[in-house]
């Protein structure tokens, strides 16, 4: 059952993180931050969770959901706070504000 449940709170944090535009390289960019990265790299891990899963290695698949859990959370977070950047630079362009708290 923990197997289960970790794949489908990996699968959950990818879904989160996916909503927050993770998989979406900037426009404009070239090469992907580490969000994307972090976000491709969840995918990877939680489709070897399922693999193992299927192969009756219950505690392997569990490892691998719940590290793709903590990647997806992570790309999620770094989305949260590039959103934020953004909102900072637009206010010092526009000189309402002088730092960040």
């Amino acid at each position: 059952m923990k197997a289960t449940t970790a794949i489908s709170s990996g699968r959950d944090a990818i879904e989160d993180a996916q909503h927050k535009r993770a998989h979406v390289i900037p426009e404009g960019e070239f090469l992907i931050t580490t969000a994307q990265y972090k976000y491709q790299l969840a995918l990877l891990y939680l489709e070897k969770a399922k693999e193992l899963q299927g192969f009756s290695k219950f505690q392997d698949a569990a490892a691998y959901a719940e590290e793709a859990r903590r990647l997806a959370d992570d790309a999620a977070r770094e989305m949260d706070i590039e959103a934020e950047r953004k909102i900072r630079r637009k206010e010092i362009k526009a000189g309402k504000r002088l730092y960040s708290h």
